[in-house]
């Protein structure tokens, strides 16, 4: 089949199936749901003068269709924006409230945010190493602190509290030299 013919035969399609003739109008139908013919009409259109592979015209199809079932939610993405700037300009003051007002569960929930929320995101993505060591240093720092805390006060108890600290400050930074 001669250039022309085609040319002709791919626009006669791409009007048929209801397509503006401007490559920048999108159609009113998804173009997924069309017949071959007509995607492949369809993408020539869009691209003229360019030899489409059906690998070509599957990813026209979709990319289309795609903006065709997306057609029309700019202002749900200016709201969604809105929403979303609005919270980020009243997380301080909430916070700041929050924190002078309860300040019990507001250290409750940041100590137990700083202790959990790594430790989810670990499990969920299979580190599993990572999940180990911070058990042991939670079980660690938990009985340290419970040396700590008892009434009379043990007479090693700050040294070994100091220990432990001082431990865990050198294997970080040799961590951190070392990788």
């Amino acid at each position: 089949m001669d250039a022309d013919k085609l040319a002709t035969t791919t626009a006669g399609a791409a009007v048929e199936a209801g397509f503006a003739t401007s490559s920048t109008s999108h159609p009113l139908v998804n173009p997924a749901t069309l017949a071959p013919s007509a995607q492949q009409a369809y993408a020539s259109q869009l691209y003229p003068g360019r030899s489409l592979s059906p690998e070509d015209i599957r990813m026209i199809i979709e990319t289309e269709s795609y903006k065709a079932h997306h057609q029309g939610h700019e202002a749900k993405h200016a709201l969604m924006f809105l929403i979303f700037a609005c919270v980020l300009a009243m997380l301080p003051s909430t916070v700041t409230y929050w924190r002078k007002r309860h300040p019990m569960s507001y250290r409750l929930v940041s100590v137990g945010s700083i202790c959990l929320i790594p430790v989810y995101f670990a499990a969920a993505n299979h580190y599993y190493r990572f999940v180990c060591i911070w058990l042991v240093y939670a079980l660690a720092n938990t009985y340290v602190l419970y040396m700590a805390t008892r009434i009379p006060l043990h007479v090693h108890t700050p040294r070994r509290v100091y220990r432990w600290f001082a431990f865990i400050n050198k294997a970080s930074y040799a961590v951190f030299v070392g990788g």
